[in-house]
């Protein structure tokens, strides 16, 4: 099924269930004397029926937001943890409406979307919770899984090392970067991440299932071998892990003759495949080295981004402060500004983009602060205006500078460029913009002085009538 006709679906489901559960809810509902003992049950019963049964009875009785806010998204919980992903979509859904900022409540709303194959609306989600909190390992697991679902898996490889950067004991994540790495072509960096996730936790049998099929495919049967075991004892219907030891046992029968014949030494045959296995793992070994130096040069690209996003908004909110030392919110600022001073030191990017977050969260709070921004931008706009009819004068006035230049010697050798430029003025001229304009600008000075021109300009530049659109 398309994805639009999924999204179809599950909003025609969602319709529908929202009218059982309003009904459902009024069917629960008793007086408000009720409210005390649904919103105990609806916060510790431990049945998922319970829970809904509990959470219903609440929504329908209280106005509290807070309360509300708890019952949709226990109940939301609950929903997902009996298969009934759309209405954990609905509540949650409820959720985000009472509180938007919570990026826990996107992630909750993505696993449901990707249970139910929306795939896309699950990225938005997650894509969200990141905006909001890229200081928690949580948000890059939860995007790295829908990258995985949909295919994507450089992407999810990516999210997943970014989630490990910010906490590397956690061995479902561990697990979950391997079977991405798995999913391209590389089993010997996937065993090192399910071995990691081994000692991280030894009680967490799907790090040994995983590392005992990525040794299958690596050709290490003895060592493959107790790890399904493991796999096995764990749950014993595990088909897959079953297939791979089966798969080793029927291998190792019919290799027991050419074991034998190996012993007079190895063939012409066998040295050619060692030799052809060893280029492969130099050639996994060289795209491991290129993709570490790609993810480093990603994660360098992203630090210079988020250093200077913090460095202008550090340096804007230090001359807010300043112009504004009686807002009343003034200590909450100082501290914001503190943190994010402390956190742009650091190699990693993720603390910075959370106190530059948090900064500009506690700014955009501030009504003092709002309607500073907003004389700021007011200033700005007069100052590009004005800005961008000078240039704009000074354009015209090259532009007519240099077209004279290439009339009086159209063979000369300064005519192609300067004719090239003359042509880059008409179209900033054509479409004003301040930023090409003084790109432009420097270009034809440039030009100017390289044809040692300068003198004859300045002369061209004073005799030019005044434009009365310069403030």
């Amino acid at each position: 099924m398309s994805r639009p006709s999924k999204l179809c679906q599950a909003i025609s489901s969602l319709a529908v269930l929202a009218v059982a559960l309003v009904a459902a809810s009024l069917a629960w509902a008793g007086d408000s004397r009720d409210l005390p003992t649904a919103t105990d049950a609806c916060k510790k019963a431990s049945d998922k029926q319970a829970v809904i049964a509990s959470c219903s009875t609440v929504i329908a009785l209280s106005h509290d937001t807070r309360l509300l806010e708890r019952a949709y998204n226990r109940r939301g919980m609950a929903n997902e943890a009996i298969g009934q992903f759309n209405g954990a979509v609905n509540d949650y859904s409820q959720v985000i409406r009472l509180d938007p900022k919570i990026a826990g409540y996107y992630d909750n709303r993505m696993r449901a979307y990707k249970a139910l194959g929306l795939l896309d609306l699950a990225l938005r989600d997650s894509d969200t919770a990141v905006a909001m909190a890229p200081g928690y390992p949580f948000v890059f697991h939860g995007r790295g899984a829908v990258h995985y679902d949909r295919g994507e898996y450089i992407q999810a490889v990516a999210d997943y090392g970014t989630a490990l950067a910010l906490n590397r004991a956690d061995a479902p994540l561990l697990v979950d970067r391997g079977r991405a790495l798995m999913k391209l072509g590389q089993p010997g960096n996937a065993v090192r991440d399910f071995s990691e996730a081994h000692e991280v936790d030894a009680a967490f049998t799907p790090a040994l299932r995983e590392r005992g099929l990525a040794w299958v495919q690596l050709g290490n049967a003895d060592a493959a071998r107790p790890d399904l075991q493991v796999a096995l004892t764990a749950n014993p219907e595990d088909e897959e892990a079953a297939a791979a030891l089966r798969s080793l046992d029927a291998a190792a029968t019919a290799s027991a003759p050419a074991q034998r014949l190996a012993q007079a030494g190895p063939s012409p045959e066998s040295e050619r495949a060692e030799a052809e296995a060893r280029e492969r793992m130099k050639q996994r070994d060289d795209a491991e080295r290129a993709r570490q130096e790609a993810m480093e040069r990603l994660k360098g690209e992203r630090l210079a981004r988020a250093r200077t996003e913090a460095q202008h908004l550090r340096g804007e909110a230090g001359d807010f402060v300043k112009a504004n030392r009686d807002d009343p919110q003034l200590m909450d600022h100082l501290q914001r500004i503190a943190d994010l001073g402390a956190a742009l030191p650091g190699s990693e990017p993720a603390p910075i983009e959370r106190a530059t977050s948090l900064l500009s969260a506690d700014l955009a709070g501030d009504p003092i602060y709002a309607a500073y921004a907003e004389r700021r931008r007011m200033d700005k706009t007069r100052d590009d205006e004005r800005n961008l009819a000078v240039a704009l004068f000074t354009l015209r006035v090259q532009r007519g500078f240099l077209v004279g230049e290439v009339v009086k010697d159209p063979t000369g050798d300064d005519s192609p460029a300067f004719l090239s430029l003359a042509k880059q003025a008409d179209a900033v001229l054509g479409a004003p913009e301040l930023v090409r304009a003084q790109t432009v600008m420097g270009a034809i000075d440039a030009a100017i002085a390289r044809a040692k021109m300068t003198d004859r300009y300045e002369e061209a530049k004073r005799a030019a009538p005044a434009d009365k659109a310069v403030p």
